[in-house]
C-alpha cells in the first residue's frame, strides 16, 4: 500500500494522520472505534476486530474502516460511523447493548497489526491491484462485503425499511437514514454506472448500446474490484481503452 504522513483538519484541529493513497489518486484514512462493555460470554471474535478480555473480565474491542480524507469534516457523520461501528461489534459478538461501559474512536492511527486486518477487498483497492469490470450491481454487492439488508440485523430490524433492503456499511457510501447505509452506484466508492459506450464496448446489447450520455436503466456499473473476484461468466472486463 502507498502509505504516508499528512497534516489534515479534525474537528478543525490541524492534526498529522496517516494516510492511505489508491491507485486513483483517493486519500483514505483509517478510522477506528473501540469500547468496553460488561463481563459476558461472547461469541468468537471476527478476524476483521480485536477483542480482549480484562483482568476485571470486562471486554475491550477495537474495530477500524478506511473512511475518505474529505469525509473528517463531516463531525455528524463520523459520529454516526461509530455508532454504527459500536452496532456491528455487539451484532458480530454476541454483546448485550446495554452492557457499553465507554466508547471512543481514533483517526489517522499508524497499526502494522491493524492493517493485517483490514479487509481483502479494502486491502486490494488502496493496493491498486484491482481490474475494472462490468457487471451488475447485483453482482457487486454479492462480492464486495459491505451489501446488507438491515431488515435482517436485530437491532435495526424494526426501523422502517430504508432503500427496500439494499443497504450499505461502506462509510464513503454517503447515502442513508438515521445510519443506515443504502446501496446506490451512483455514490458507491468502488463503482459508477455503466453507459451505452461502455457496455457496446463489452457485447452488451442495451437499450441504449453506443450512446455515452445514456443513464443505464440495466443496472448495469463499471467496478474497481480484486483481480482474484472476477469472474468471466458474471461480469466483463473493460477494455483497457475504454477506460482511459
Amino acid at each position: 500500500m502507498n502509505k504516508y504522513w499528512k497534516k489534515v483538519k479534525i474537528h478543525s484541529i490541524p492534526t498529522e494522520v496517516q494516510i492511505f493513497a489508491d491507485a486513483n489518486g483517493r486519500e483514505w484514512v483509517r478510522y477506528m472505534t473501540g469500547g468496553c462493555w460488561e463481563p459476558q460470554t461472547i461469541n468468537k471474535s471476527s478476524k476483521h476486530i480485536l477483542s480482549y478480555i480484562n483482568e476485571d473480565e470486562s471486554i475491550s474491542v477495537f474495530a477500524q474502516q478506511l473512511i475518505l480524507v474529505e469525509k473528517l469534516s463531516d463531525e455528524r457523520w463520523l459520529g454516526e460511523q461509530m455508532d454504527s461501528m459500536v452496532r456491528d461489534i455487539e451484532s458480530s459478538l454476541g454483546l448485550k447493548p446495554d452492557s457499553l461501559i465507554s466508547a471512543a474512536n481514533w483517526i489517522g492511527v499508524s497499526s502494522g497489526q491493524l492493517d493485517g486486518l483490514m479487509r481483502e477487498f479494502e486491502k486490494a483497492i488502496v493496493a491498486g491491484e484491482t481490474v475494472q469490470a462490468l457487471m451488475e450491481i447485483n453482482t457487486l454487492a454479492n462480492i464486495c462485503g459491505y451489501f446488507f439488508n438491515h431488515c435482517y440485523v436485530p437491532e435495526l430490524c424494526d426501523h422502517e425499511t430504508v432503500n427496500n433492503g439494499y443497504n450499505c456499511r461502506h462509510p464513503a457510501q454517503g447515502e442513508g437514514e438515521d445510519g443506515i447505509g443504502s446501496c446506490y452506484a451512483w455514490t458507491c466508492p468502488f463503482c459508477y454506472p455503466a453507459n451505452g459506450s461502455v457496455c457496446a464496448s463489452c457485447g452488451i446489447e442495451c437499450e441504449e448500446s453506443g450512446n455515452e450520455e445514456c443513464e443505464c436503466e440495466d443496472d448495469y456499473v463499471v467496478a474497481s474490484i480484486p483481480e482474484e473476484l472476477f469472474c468471466k461468466s458474471k461480469m466483463e472486463l473493460i477494455p483497457k481503452a475504454v477506460k482511459s
